[in-house]
């Protein structure tokens, strides 16, 4: 009889739209055949999500989905803007007050605050009827504002957090260069104790890099720590095509807060510096991002296009160097992993292509400064430095990447938390 699992999401993983999207959906896939699989999530019940699901269960017609899905009512949509224009009228000078210096300071204290705290009570009680209503071999929970989840899961499961991105790590690089507060650094302390303490209450903690696995070690994690990796596709490659290297691409949805951070970071110090040089350089940045900030970069700088999310990546990505101005965070990359897997010549800051196994001038070129990271791109104008950099990641997707190397990975993993020889 099949061991089984219930995988808690904060999110529907498909499609795949997203590097989290599909590193979600990759670590559900790699097993299905070998472990009954559950799903909870949580997803608005609109047509976008119910085409998403049907695509889903024609896939993987075994996994059992348990979503908490939320309505979106006409009404309702109008009482909460009546709601929200009462609130700004009664104070005119909201506007002003949060418009200070403190604002981004404080933003950032409640952002760290949010990732640590419970979960609302909805969701809490879906997953309290779930786990009481049926038993579950293996829990387990995924991204890092979902750790509080430990608090309200039986013990008579085997609870297992799969770490995407170090809170503590990401705080230590947001807080660099800031004017700090006594509350900044007080949130930041509180919201670090807290995580540590909650990964220590799971049975296993498992990163997608050694390199996190080593920092959780020194920041304090005594419960077990297994390292897993990320997967990628490699059925759509074909022969590389050098390019002339003046078409650059960024993949990653603004919500996500490093890549809005990264791609204002380069636009700023790199942009029009390597326009000066070579003015038939472009920008296209894929993934979903909003309309008020697609209009600020697009007026601001040239030749900077937005593609939303694109169907077909491969058709996209043809011909482009890819850029990962990364300058916060941990965990894995997906957007390096499908680079090197579509064969797309890439330059990456250390924080970028932290946990992979990819080395400077071998696989890409490393740039952690606006004037490196301006002539690495140049260099790649080089076809043979392309077809350098694509032999060299493809070896290493074959080597450490593929569906196959997961699934016998996480058997592996999942095997050790229920204490047997082989699942």
């Amino acid at each position: 009889m099949k061991k089984s699992i219930l995988f808690i999401l904060p999110f529907f993983p498909y499609p795949l739209v997203s590097g989290g999207h599909q590193a979600l959906y990759n670590g559900i896939i790699a097993v299905k055949d070998d472990f009954d699989i559950y799903i909870a999530y949580r997803a608005r019940n609109d047509e976008v999500y119910k085409n998403a699901v049907e695509a889903f269960k024609k896939k993987n017609p075994s996994i059992k989905l348990f979503p908490l899905l939320s309505e979106v009512h006409k009404t309702n949509l109008l009482i909460s803007l009546l709601r929200k224009v009462c609130h700004y009228a009664s104070n005119p000078f909201r506007k002003r007050r949060y418009n200070n210096s403190n604002n981004e300071s404080d933003g950032l204290c409640l952002a760290w605050l949010r990732s640590i705290s419970p979960l609302d009570k909805h969701w809490l009680r879906h997953i309290s009827d779930l786990t009481t209503n049926r038993e579950f071999d293996i829990i387990q929970v995924e991204m890092p504002w979902m750790v509080s989840q430990i608090l309200t899961l039986p013990l008579n499961s085997k609870r297992v957090f799969i770490h995407h991105e170090i809170g503590v790590t990401r705080r230590s690089l947001e807080i660099c260069g800031k004017d700090q507060s006594e509350y900044m650094i007080a949130c930041r302390a509180f919201a670090d104790y807290n995580e540590i303490a909650l990964l220590n209450k799971y049975d296993m903690v498992v990163t997608l890099s050694s390199v996190d696995a080593r920092k959780l070690k020194e920041y304090g994690v005594s419960a077990p720590i297994s390292v897993s990796m990320a997967v990628v596709s490699t059925s759509h490659q074909t022969d590389y095509v050098p390019s002339n290297g003046k078409r650059l691409v960024f993949i990653g949805p603004e919500e996500h807060a490093p890549n809005l951070i990264g791609v204002v970071w380069f636009l700023e110090n790199c942009w029009a510096r390597l326009k000066e040089e070579y003015n038939d350089y472009s920008l296209d940045i894929i993934g979903i991002w909003s309309e008020q900030k697609r209009s600020e970069i697009s007026k601001k700088y040239q030749d900077v296009s937005f593609c939303g999310y694109v169907e077909d990546l491969a058709e996209t990505l043809k011909n482009a160097i890819m850029i990962v101005p990364i300058t916060i965070g941990s965990g894995v990359r997906m957007k390096i992993l499908e680079a090197s897997s579509r064969g797309i010549p890439f330059v990456s800051t250390s924080v970028g292509a932290e946990g992979l196994p990819v080395e400077d001038a071998k696989h890409c070129f490393i740039a952690d400064d606006p004037d490196t990271f301006i002539r690495s791109i140049i260099k790649l104008q080089n076809k043979d430095i392309q077809r350098k950099f694509v032999a060299n990641t493809r070896n290493m997707i074959k080597d450490y990447y593929t569906l196959s190397s997961l699934r016998r990975n996480r058997i592996d993993i999942y095997s050790q938390l229920l204490n047997l020889n082989q699942l």
